[in-house]
């Protein structure tokens, strides 16, 4: 998409947040509600919660210390269903199910927009793939909307799979150096 166009996208995403805001709307809404260049037309919501790959998506909202209202959506992955997805060369297979699964790890998506009711804007402020167990959890920041695009058009693709696979591998690495945990 030319910078323009993702200019126009974004300048179109924070008005309907300011909006919405101005509305009192609830900010969990506000994002559910949103339509980023990356899902559009979709709402965001509509894109995480119909992607089959996930078992389930969260919404929260929790205040930060300048004001904001901090959203989160966490897409958590199906790793059954992802097993034997294959796109550019990558597969995510039983090696890499089993590692997440030695270590008791689920596989999520977590976005996080911070809304500032006071300003009416929202911006993004995390995109990450994260391994979450019961003792610990790992996040790796993505460093674009590739994984979340995938997401949209309901595939587990390149972007996809290599976080999924960079996640067995840590969770591998993780197991060997802290054995038990």
């Amino acid at each position: 998409m030319p910078r323009t166009r993702l200019r126009v996208a974004s300048l179109a995403l924070a008005a309907a947040l300011a909006l919405l805001a101005a509305c009192g709307t609830d900010p969990v809404e506000a994002i559910r509600r949103s339509r980023p260049a990356a899902v559009a037309p979709r709402t965001l919501a509509e894109a995480l919660e119909g992607y089959r790959y996930f078992s389930r998506v969260g919404w929260s909202a929790t205040p930060d210390r300048q004001g904001r209202q901090i959203v989160r959506a966490t897409g958590v992955y199906d790793l059954d269903r992802l097993l034997g997805a294959e796109a550019g060369g990558r597969v995510f297979g039983p090696a890499n199910r089993a590692a997440l699964h030695k270590v008791g790890a689920n596989l999520c998506f977590v976005l996080e927009y911070a809304l500032d009711p006071r300003q009416g804007q929202a911006e993004r402020v995390f995109t990450a793939m994260m391994i979450v167990t019961m003792d610990w959890s790992q996040p790796a920041p993505l460093a674009d909307d590739a994984v979340l695009r995938e997401i949209a058009q309901g595939l587990a693709g390149a972007a996809t799979l290599k976080a999924a696979q960079d996640a067995a591998a840590y969770a591998l690495a993780r197991n060997a150096v802290q054995p038990g945990r």
